[in-house]
């Protein structure tokens, strides 16, 4: 009985640990095309992603942070942006200086940005 019960213990805990796991999507752009090298910092947690050579990044979180508040750093600078609780992908024209909030495809709000 004892093994039965730390055996569902432990499934919960796991299950309820990969409910938590998150990533949203983000592409950065410049006039010149995508943003290659751009470092995207995550006070929240203190990580830091970069961009690759197309622009893009995911962002992985082992938490989920209500509104978490990013910056990215390139030349220039630092661009601070929030990631919104139903956002699954990001788009930022660093040019335009608008932010796109996108959930499957649909936007979700466009702001501009202080740069």
């Amino acid at each position: 009985m004892k093994k039965i019960l730390f055996f569902l213990l432990l499934t919960f805990q796991f299950g309820f640990s990969q409910s938590q796991e998150r990533s949203v999507n983000i592409e950065v752009y410049s006039m010149n095309g995508p943003l290659a090298g751009a470092s995207i910092h995550n006070k929240a947690n203190n990580s830091t992603f970069i961009t690759d050579f197309n622009g893009k990044a995911i962002l992985n979180f082992d938490r989920i942070y209500s509104e978490s508040i990013f910056e990215l750093r390139f030349m220039g600078s630092p661009v601070k942006f929030k990631l919104y609780k139903n956002c699954t992908f990001i788009k930022i024209n660093i040019d335009s200086k608008t932010i796109e909030y996108f959930f499957n495809d649909k936007l979700l709000k466009k702001k501009n940005i202080k740069i």
